[in-house]
């Protein structure tokens, strides 16, 4: 029975990734704490869902949008308005969801961990494009902003003080354009060495922050100098007033 067990794991990694993609996300989620083979595939199929649903979301407000009549007064009234609607709270909620996990992802110290929100996520998506009426934009993601909010809080609650702790220094010096464009599939594989090109570029914005730094001594060097000339200057209009009402003084004297 052991070794029955095991015989999913002898097989290569690819087909293993192409099997565990017939399980929802959530499901995949659950199978990253089985051995650590399931946790850095879960890993990369949770991370590249995510990117795939804002993929998936561009496309279709993109497609909704040019259906819409140009005039913006008729498109309140217009047949596709409540996808309109549900597709920009979809927005803001990715949006929320990459200023929460896309930093951690990028330096490779989490995957997109809630695989139950990217489901909800892509059954919105295909309900749109099935539903010609569909509900309310809070009737329907309801469920969704529930569960982005308890995984954003989870996330930041649970997880993100022990990252911060063990990855201090990673995370100082995070900067999100030191990945290549090209390099979109090296925040998505974790087994994925960086490339020569990225290093190349981190160490350039480390040369672009040094320089800054230097720039701002420097100003900072002739802010002093700058204040130092102005209250000579205004110990020198002080004298100049009060030996100017001397000089007044001793003329109506005279």
């Amino acid at each position: 029975m052991a070794d029955r067990r095991k015989l999913l794991l002898i097989l290569p990694e690819e087909i293993v990734e192409k099997i565990l993609c017939y399980l929802s996300f959530d499901e995949v989620s659950n199978l990253r704490l089985v051995c650590k083979t399931f946790d850095q595939l879960g890993h990369h199929i949770l991370n590249k869902g995510f990117l795939k649903i804002e993929k998936l979301h561009g496309r279709c407000q993109k497609d909704f949008k040019s259906r819409l009549p140009r005039r913006q007064s008729e498109r309140r009234t217009h047949a596709l308005a409540r996808h309109i609607d549900i597709l920009t709270a979809i927005e803001t909620r990715l949006s929320l969801l990459t200023m929460t996990f896309t930093k951690y992802i990028d330096l490779n110290l989490c995957c997109f961990i809630p695989g139950k929100v990217l489901d909800e996520l892509f059954m919105i998506l295909r309900m749109l494009y099935r539903t010609d009426n569909p509900p309310r934009a809070h009737e329907v993601l309801e469920e969704l902003r529930d569960l982005s909010s308890m995984a954003m809080e989870h996330f930041e609650e649970k997880i993100l003080l022990d990252l911060k702790k063990m990855n201090s220094e990673k995370l100082m010096n995070y900067s999100p354009y030191s990945q290549p464009d090209e390099g979109a599939s090296m925040l998505y594989f974790p087994s994925t060495p960086q490339s020569t090109h990225s290093t190349s570029i981190a160490s350039n914005i480390k040369g672009v922050r040094q320089w800054m730094v230097d720039v701002k001594k420097s100003v900072g060097k002739s802010q002093s100098r700058v204040n130092d000339h102005n209250k000579r200057l205004t110990e020198q209009a002080t004298t100049i007033n009060v030996q100017n009402a001397t000089i007044i003084n001793q003329v109506m004297v005279i």
